[in-house]
C-alpha cells in the first residue's frame, strides 16, 4: 500500500509541476524564517528541479531497496515501503508549501512542522512494530538480544505513535505557541525515548 501511495504522489507531483510551472514567477521561495514566511528566492527552475531530485531519487531507492528486499528479506519489505513513502510525502508536502508561497497566497510554512513530523512519527512507530526479531533461536544469547530487541523495539514504537498524535493538534496555535508546544513535545519524546530505552534494556539484564 505504501508503495502504491508513493506512486500516486510522485505522479501528482509530475504532472503539477508541469501544470503550475508557466503560472509560476521567475522567482519563488527557497528559504523560510521569521516563523514560517519567505526569507529568500530562487530561479523556479532550480526550485522544482531540485524537488524533483529528491523526490525521484527517493522513489527509485524505494523501488530497488523493494527488489533486494523482495529476494531476501520479504518480511521486511513493508516497513521499508512505509519509511520511503514517509520521505516522497514530507518532500511532497513541503514542495506544495513552497509552490503556494510562490503562487503568493502568503501560506505559513510553520505549519508544516507538526505536521509533517506527526505525520512521520506516527508511520514510523507503525512500521517498527513489522521488524520483529526472531525470539526462538537454539543460540541462548542471540535469543536474549532478539527478546531486548523486540521488547525497546514495541517501546520505541508506541513512544512515536503517541508522540505523533500529540504533535499534529500544533499546528492549531499560532506561530510562537506553535514552535514552544512542538519543542516541548518533541524534547520530552526525546527524553522519553532515551530514559524508557535505558530503563528496559537496564532492566532485562538484571532478569538474565
Amino acid at each position: 500500500m505504501s508503495k502504491l501511495f508513493a506512486t500516486i504522489l510522485v505522479v501528482v507531483f509530475i504532472i503539477s509541476s508541469f501544470l503550475i510551472y508557466p503560472q509560476l514567477p521567475e522567482s519563488i521561495p527557497n528559504a523560510f524564517a521569521n516563523y514560517g514566511a519567505p526569507s529568500s528566492y530562487a530561479p523556479k527552475l532550480s526550485v522544482i528541479f531540485s524537488f524533483s531530485i529528491g523526490i525521484l531519487t527517493a522513489y527509485l531507492t524505494m523501488l530497488i531497496a523493494t527488489r533486494i528486499t523482495k529476494m531476501k528479506y520479504k518480511r521486511f519489505q513493508k516497513g521499508i515501503n512505509g519509511i520511503f513513502f514517509i520521505v516522497i510525502f514530507v518532500l511532497s508536502v513541503v514542495y506544495a508549501g513552497v509552490i503556494v508561497n510562490g503562487l503568493h497566497y502568503n501560506f505559513n510554512m510553520l505549519l508544516l512542522v507538526p505536521l509533517c513530523v506527526g505525520i512521520t512519527f506516527i508511520v514510523t512507530g507503525n512500521e517498527i512494530q513489522r521488524f520483529k526479531a526472531a525470539e526462538q533461536n537454539t543460540m541462548p544469547l542471540i535469543a536474549a538480544h532478539n527478546d531486548l530487541w523486540n521488547k525497546v523495539r514495541h517501546f520505541v514504537a508506541r513512544a512515536l505513535f503517541i508522540g505523533g498524535v500529540l504533535i499534529l493538534p500544533c499546528m492549531l496555535f499560532p506561530g510562537k505557541l506553535l514552535l514552544i508546544l512542538f519543542l516541548s513535545i518533541l524534547g520530552i519524546l526525546i527524553l522519553t525515548l532515551f530514559l524508557g530505552s535505558y530503563q528496559i534494556y537496564k532492566k532485562h539484564y538484571i532478569n538474565t
